[in-house]
């Protein structure tokens, strides 16, 4: 049996997807962690605090200076970042729902009656399949 599928069929399937996507547990976890993150000013200041010394390790390593101190300065921030449970939380939420897209993402493809990869590549690539 061959299925014609339209425009229309394809629209409401993923309009449908999305509407089901947003109660989907992982989004709602990785959202309440989000907020409580960036509600969180002491977790903010460390993250930023974590960003900048590491943007001097590469700079400090770019250039060929003593990227040493810096880059002791920058694990203990990092052990400090990934201490706070609010930036944990968040990156574990980020995680979660990161393999869960990836998961709806395989059994959609695994559906389509045509190799998505090779036409959504840019024309002359050989990229993506």
């Amino acid at each position: 049996m061959n299925e014609t599928i339209t425009n229309i069929d394809l629209l409401n399937a993923a309009t449908e997807l999305g509407e089901a996507m947003q109660d989907a547990e992982p989004l709602q976890k990785f959202r309440a962690a989000r907020k409580n993150f960036n509600n969180d000013q002491a977790a903010i200041k460390l993250y930023n605090d974590f960003v900048m010394m590491q943007r001097e390790v590469q700079i400090a390593q770019q250039y060929g200076g003593d990227a040493g101190t810096e880059q002791s300065k920058l694990t203990d921030l990092q052990e400090k970042l990934f201490a706070n449970k609010n930036f944990d939380d968040f990156i574990k939420a980020q995680n979660n729902l990161l393999e869960f897209l990836q998961e709806v993402n395989s059994q959609i493809f695994a559906e389509l009656p045509f190799d998505f990869a090779s036409l959504a590549k840019p024309a002359g690539s050989s990229c993506c399949g």
